[in-house]
């Protein structure tokens, strides 16, 4: 019988775990679980920078396709452009509602990082900014434009003009800034 319980401790010491084995297996198992972490980590910081690429463009995109589709309509000697888009300094013009023969004076200026577009009934020739009697809309086109980077580029006297909209989203040391240039040619202009 003393063989018997020999061979049973035997058995069981072989069998079991020494504290060296412990260590080396949870020490891999913190090295595999640390480049596993680091791989899903880089997956999710990819993944929001391309998000914010892509509400970039998509920003940039809408200012610059708003403007220039209401641009292509508007009407010769009404437009006035600015040295730099604020509130305090925007871009206005006259177009043609669908009719042909109403007039709707529409403007466009910079609010913060907010593009604004708000269209207003026409008065009269001599009407400022603001002094309509009524407006339909003061809206948000864009977000995320960036002051310093709109430009809107016009010569008096010619047909064409070019928008350029950048728009940055996200923060430092992500951050995505695209800029979208959109020429337009003004329709109305020879009127």
């Amino acid at each position: 019988m003393p063989d018997a319980r020999k061979r049973g401790r035997a058995a069981a010491a072989a069998a079991a775990v020494t504290l060296i084995e412990l260590l080396v297996v949870l020490a891999l198992m913190g090295v595999v679980l640390s480049a596993a972490g680091s791989m899903f980590l880089q997956t999710f910081e990819s993944e929001a920078a391309h998000r914010d690429q892509n509400a970039a463009q998509a920003s940039a995109r809408t200012a610059a396709d708003t403007l220039t589709d209401d641009l292509r309509g508007a009407i010769k000697n009404s437009l006035v452009v600015p040295g730099t888009l604020t509130a305090a300094t925007p871009i206005y013009f006259n177009v043609y509602q669908d009719d042909g023969v109403t007039v709707r004076r529409v403007r466009y200026w910079l609010n913060g990082t907010d593009l604004r577009r708000e269209v207003v009934t026409y008065v009269d020739e001599t009407a400022t900014p603001g002094a309509a009697t009524s407006a339909t809309g003061g809206v948000v086109v864009a977000r995320n434009i960036d002051p310093g980077a709109f430009l809107f580029q016009w010569t008096p006297g010619t047909r064409t003009a070019a928008v350029l909209v950048t728009s940055t989203v996200g923060a430092a040391p992500r951050r995505s800034s695209v800029t979208v240039r959109a020429d337009v040619v003004i329709r109305n202009y020879l009127k």
